[in-house]
């Protein structure tokens, strides 16, 4: 019982190191990751409209889009 509760102890203290480890990797200035290119997609779903004309500055259900089903 006792050597199992040394295990636990022993086995938390080596995850809160790796933890604190990895974040001091974060927060390297020398080591920046750059992002190149950024972008996004959607796969599949489906779009339900409402009839009539959309209006920014009047906003009413008329000529709104919801768009679900998707990925």
């Amino acid at each position: 019982m006792y050597r199992k509760k040394i295990e636990i102890t022993i086995t938390k203290l080596i995850l809160v190191f790796l933890s604190l480890f990895a974040l001091t990797q974060c927060f390297d200035k020398n080591k920046s990751i750059i992002i190149k290119e950024q972008g996004s997609f959607t796969v599949g779903g489906t779009v339900i409209s409402n009839s009539g004309k959309f209006d920014p500055y009047n906003q009413t259900p008329e000529g709104q889009t919801f768009h679900g089903d998707h990925a």
